[in-house]
């Protein structure tokens, strides 16, 4: 995981911007602490996948060369079951398209 500082601007404090540390994911996608009160339970996994602390709008399950391998639409629930066991992101677009990923374990 690489750091980074990035200025970030919020139209609905009036424009004011602020600087923010982000983590960078290998996948190139942003992920800031905003959605660290995000889980994902169980982990590892062998059925059905949670989502806890955000209205999820999509959620899409990626295999580690970032290929999409299924996805779900306006659900906080996810089955893994038919997937090989291994290491796979999650990337969860919630109703505000605030984007957050989160690793799980397919046993």
């Amino acid at each position: 995981m690489q750091y980074a500082q990035a200025e970030i601007q919020d139209e609905e404090q009036g424009g004011e911007s602020e600087a923010e540390c982000v983590s960078v994911s290998p996948l190139g996608l942003l992920e800031n602490d905003k959605t660290d009160l995000l889980t994902v339970s169980p982990n590892p996994a062998s059925g059905m996948v949670r989502i806890e602390g955000a209205t999820v709008a999509e959620v899409q399950v990626c295999n580690a060369l970032g290929q999409l391998l299924k996805s779900a639409q306006n659900t906080n629930e996810i089955s893994v079951s038919e997937l090989p066991q291994g290491i796979y992101m999650l990337r969860i677009t919630d109703e505000n398209g605030t984007v957050a990923t989160r690793r799980i374990v397919v046993r």
